[in-house]
């Protein structure tokens, strides 16, 4: 027990190596909270005193525990937290335990991880978190009745605990908690006696609690669950880019070349061209002939065939299993192509287009069209690509593909990350 002093510093250390990242976006900071339910002291008790049944661990008296908290969040990651909590510590009827009844006042200021985004939540649930806490605790117990009625007993120690979290509104959230108080150099037994042989005690005592959050502040989310490494940020760039990928899409005499390999951009209807957009005059009897200059590659530089290659092979286009970050096995394979390509002509650059099914909210969608395009980055720059040539855009739910929630093979097909070469 004398580490956990050096596991308190330690978690004020992690805290502020977390990411600068977290505090990019606006979202609310302040939340009160209020929690109910079980205390449960389990050492030390004289001979014949319990709490709670004594042959069940996990056994609790009635509702003793009532607290009341105010937490900040500095950014998504972490924050404070502190608390005020009264515990009745009496017998429990039933266990053979004499009678006793005292009272447990606590104050606790702690440190709190958000563990629902260490982990990465978001892939799986929009709806569950986790917080953990930790941090120093001052307590002051009184004892109701027996030899030593009216004496108090101050101690302090640590609290340590974890929150598995429900959220029903952007507002309000239903919590659990489970937490572990320690204290050091207690003087009384939690029966209100003195130990008979030694004064400074450790006292442990856990806590069950089931409770309610509220947010305070203007914006729409709290930091708890505010995605903010995920968070769509349309900087000026990637509207840059967003128009000229449209711009790149141009066919504008619809012969099938976009206008940016268009060498012959008003072409009459019907007239068969060259990969580069001109007009070739040719037997239109002969099928043979047709079939050969469409394939005809020969006028092309070794960069645009390449190029082509990727498109024609469907190398661009990567696919995921239904709620997935990672790319399937066989498109995995497709990101060796876009990376020797891009080790081959350095100066070209890609866009990472994120998409995903219909299936869940819009908000959700955007948030998972976007990190499939950041692990997609992530592989990438992994084999040796600079980030700085790798922009990633989140498009969200592919409605075109997806608005049939029964076809399940546009669903699959629309769960994917598009690569746009420049």
């Amino acid at each position: 027990m004398k580490l956990m002093p050096f596991l308190f510093i330690y978690l004020c250390f992690f805290l502020n190596l977390t990411p600068a990242k977290a505090q990019a976006q606006s979202f609310n900071k302040w939340s009160i909270e209020a929690n109910a339910g079980f205390g449960k002291p389990i050492s030390p008790f004289r001979p014949n005193y319990f709490s709670s049944n004594k042959n069940t661990y996990f056994a609790f008296n009635k509702i003793n525990h009532f607290d009341v908290g105010t937490r900040y969040m500095f950014s998504a990651y972490f924050g404070i937290r502190m608390g005020l909590t009264y515990v009745s510590i009496t017998n429990a009827s039933g266990s053979g335990s004499k009678t006793f009844e005292n009272e447990l006042y606590k104050i606790d200021f702690q440190g709190v991880i958000n563990m629902g985004h260490m982990l990465n939540f978001n892939e799986f649930t929009s709806r569950l978190g986790l917080l953990a806490h930790l941090g120093p605790q001052i307590s002051r117990l009184k004892i109701k009745e027996g030899v030593y009625a009216g004496k108090m007993d101050s101690d302090g120690g640590f609290i340590i605990g974890i929150t598995p979290q429900f959220k029903i509104t952007n507002r309000i959230v239903l919590n659990a908690d489970f937490s572990y108080t320690g204290n050091f150099r207690q003087h009384l037994n939690w029966d209100g006696s003195e130990a008979a042989d030694n004064k400074n005690l450790f006292g442990i005592i856990n806590d069950l609690t089931l409770g309610f959050t509220y947010y305070l502040g203007k914006n729409k989310e709290h930091a708890d669950w505010s995605w903010n490494d995920l968070a769509v940020i349309k900087t000026q760039k990637m509207l840059d880019y967003e128009t000229k990928i449209q711009d790149l899409q141009k066919d504008t005499d619809k012969d099938g070349i976009p206008d940016y390999l268009d060498l012959e951009k008003n072409t009459s209807a019907g007239s068969i061209v060259d990969s580069k957009g001109r007009t070739v005059v040719v037997d239109k009897n002969s099928t043979k002939n047709n079939e050969s200059i469409v394939s005809d590659t020969s006028n092309l530089t070794q960069k645009e065939k390449d190029f082509r290659s990727i498109f024609e092979n469907e190398n661009n286009e990567l696919f995921f299993d239904f709620k997935q970050v990672n790319p399937n096995k066989e498109s995995k394979k497709k990101i060796v192509a876009i990376i020797s390509y891009m080790k081959k002509y350095p100066e070209s650059n890609a866009v990472l287009h994120g998409y995903t099914d219909s299936r869940g909210g819009e908000e959700f969608n955007k948030r998972l069209g976007l990190r499939r395009s950041e692990k997609v980055k992530e592989i990438m720059v992994l084999y040796g690509i600079d980030p700085s040539r790798i922009s990633l855009i989140s498009d969200g739910i592919d409605k075109l593909l997806s608005e049939d929630k029964n076809d399940l093979e546009s669903l699959v097909l629309a769960r994917r990350v598009v690569i746009v070469l420049q």
